[in-house]
């Protein structure tokens, strides 16, 4: 699985010239597929269990403002990270929380 997600990320990252921007965005859709795979193994559906208990996309609102927070720390000049985090990381974590909040949209449109 590691060796996937270096070899999306290097596809994702490579040369513009070589690269066109449809290959580079589903290079990184990929990394969130694999993103939600591994972090709904680790943690379950709660984040969709969430949205079902607010019936909103209030927990998608929540958790992305926590990410972005930690965006805009992150950035700060000299700031360093005590655990292994990125501004990329917590960019894919509010990409994967937009397409769960939008898979739930869906299943509830059908649902009507």
């Amino acid at each position: 699985m590691e060796q996937l997600k270096l070899d999306r990320r290097r596809r994702a990252l490579g040369d513009t010239v070589k690269s066109d921007g449809r290959n580079r965005f589903e290079a990184v859709t990929d990394e969130a597929t694999d993103t939600f795979l591994e972090k709904n193994a680790d943690y379950g559906n709660s984040f969709e269990m969430d949205l079902d208990d607010y019936d909103s996309v209030f927990p998608f609102l929540y958790e992305s403002t926590k990410k972005l927070r930690r965006v805009k720390s992150l950035n700060k000049p000299g700031v360093v990270a005590r655990v292994k985090e990125s501004i990329r990381d917590n960019i894919m974590d509010i990409v994967v929380y937009g397409i769960m909040a939008i898979m739930w949209l869906d299943k509830k449109e059908e649902g009507k």
